[in-house]
């Protein structure tokens, strides 16, 4: 039997070895689903603002998770030594970028997927909050102090150095708080032009 290259050992380490813990997945869809109801439970009725109005209202906390990740990148490249420090200049004529940059890029590139996904998702979620919805407007504010809570332990489980695999409690909490809005959105959607009544 071969023995496999030191590179790819390295990035099985790395990622915490082939399989995720079913302990981690389960947490986050837990977390998802606690949280969110948690939020929703808690929050007072709302004022007369529309449900896309409760959207924007909320939406400087979103801007808030990208203004702290990207700060985050910011202080990293202040840090990093002399030898290591980043250039994009440089990483593109040496074709080498620092390994801490790359994670950092990496862990950024999959905050603005998640946001790619939920904010239609709560769009939608606010567009079909009617008399028809299980759901009232409060539903809104709790997607996305829910969300925000499940990107920052996204985040904070990236950085992980005993077990990487962490992160996936915060991906599947944000998986969670977007698939099920979108899903009842893509429902009424297509209920609705059905029925004539978009």
């Amino acid at each position: 039997m071969a023995k496999s290259a030191p590179w790819l050992d390295a990035l099985d380490a790395y990622k915490g070895g082939p399989e995720p813990p079913p302990a981690l997945l389960s947490g986050g869809y837990i977390a998802g689903m606690a949280f969110t109801a948690a939020a929703y439970a808690c929050l007072p009725p709302l004022g007369s603002s529309s449900s896309l109005l409760l959207v924007a209202k909320c939406l400087p906390l979103v801007g808030l998770l990208f203004f702290l990740e990207t700060h985050w990148t910011v202080n990293l490249r202040v840090k990093l030594s002399a030898r290591a420090s980043f250039s994009p200049a440089g990483a593109q004529a040496t074709g080498q970028t620092p390994y801490e940059i790359t994670e950092a890029n990496r862990c950024h590139q999959n905050q603005i997927e998640s946001a790619c996904y939920f904010l239609p998702a709560l769009i939608g979620a606010a567009a079909f909050c009617d008399a028809r919805a299980p759901y009232n407007a409060r539903l809104i504010p709790a997607l996305v102090i829910s969300w925000f809570a499940a990107r920052t332990c996204y985040r904070l489980g990236y950085k992980s150095t005993s077990n990487p695999h962490r992160r996936l409690v915060g991906h599947m909490w944000s998986l969670v708080v977007s698939v099920q809005p979108l899903a009842y959105a893509l429902f009424r959607l297509f209920s609705d032009t059905l029925s004539g009544s978009l």
